[in-house]
């Protein structure tokens, strides 16, 4: 059975467009970030959205507040909630290479490795601490990406 709890209102949600990409292919993610209660640096948590079920990725409002975002921030984590390419109002389109998912989830886990590096330099985030997930799709990207983010 679902729970039909509401989400409390995150008085430290605060909604940031970051630039990724380079030259030839930059793009903003819509990219919501909240911290606990309390004084950091907190470990970071990176939840990553899943996809639209066949509708227009534009349709998808931005996330935040989540089941997901919800959990780690109880247990003192800052979540960081990015949007992908043309997802939830981010900018640019994710590239099509016709079947080569592996060519495609490359690109995800290239912006996902720039929301990170974002994320790391912020004075609330311990770096040394990240968790990455996801739903679906992105719980490939989360984990290709934390494979890129482990020392050695």
């Amino acid at each position: 059975m679902r729970s039909t709890r509401p989400f409390p209102r995150c008085p430290t949600e605060r909604v940031l467009q970051l630039p990724v990409g380079d030259v030839r292919d930059a793009a903003r993610l819509v990219v919501t970030v909240a911290t606990p209660d309390g004084a950091g640096p907190f470990p970071l948590a990176v939840v990553n959205h899943g996809g639209t079920g066949g509708k227009p990725p534009s349709s998808l409002p931005r996330q935040h507040l989540s089941y997901l975002a919800d959990y780690f921030l109880s247990r003192g984590y800052a979540v960081v909630q990015p949007m992908m390419r043309s997802y939830g109002g981010s900018s640019g389109a994710l590239r099509v290479y016709d079947c080569d998912l592996l060519a495609l989830g490359n690109d995800s886990v290239s912006n996902l490795d720039d929301v990170i590096a974002f994320m790391r330099q912020r004075p609330e985030v311990d770096g040394s601490r990240i968790v990455v997930t996801g739903k679906v799709w992105a719980a490939g990207t989360a984990s290709r990406s934390a494979r890129d983010i482990l020392p050695g």
